[in-house]
């Protein structure tokens, strides 16, 4: 099976993406693109898991020397954020599905999967995994060990 990927900017608009149209099969996190389901927009016609979390904070090595401690006041500007989705559930359901169009139901199942970061600790064996199945995949060229990126 060959995967090619296409670059899709807004999930809102998709067809006025050139890459879209040409497209037979379309990858999109679940329950994002569960309103165009449920509008007969798209057919779900299954589920690929993916061996990496949802949310991932990366930087190309000459801006983590450069501004590092930009970098940690940006990172613990969104663990305040993130803390504050996780102590406030119903009014991040209320968030979601005023924003994304999705049931309450779905941003509450989507809400109770997430596992928002707390620590820039990163976890090198899902790393490894991760960057294995991006050359996999033909989306990155060579492996780098987990331990030299972190």
């Amino acid at each position: 099976l060959l995967l090619r990927f296409f670059w899709v900017p807004l999930l809102s608009d998709p067809f006025f993406c050139p890459s879209f149209l040409s497209m037979r099969i379309f990858l999109w996190e679940r329950f994002v693109t569960a309103p165009l389901v449920e509008q007969g927009v798209f057919a779900r016609i299954g589920e690929i898991p993916s061996p990496w979390p949802s949310f991932y904070t990366a930087a190309r090595p000459g801006l983590l020397d450069r501004d590092r401690l930009l970098i940690d006041a940006v990172i613990d500007i969104m663990f305040g954020y993130a803390a504050e989705l996780v102590t406030h559930p119903e009014s991040t359901i209320d968030l979601i599905v005023d924003r994304y169009g999705m049931s309450r139901h779905d941003a509450r199942t989507w809400l109770q999967g997430v596992e928002w970061p707390s620590t820039t600790m990163v976890d090198t064996d899902l790393l490894d995994a991760v960057v294995a199945r991006m050359v996999e995949l033909g989306r990155i060229e060579e492996a780098v060990p987990a331990i030299d990126l972190v």
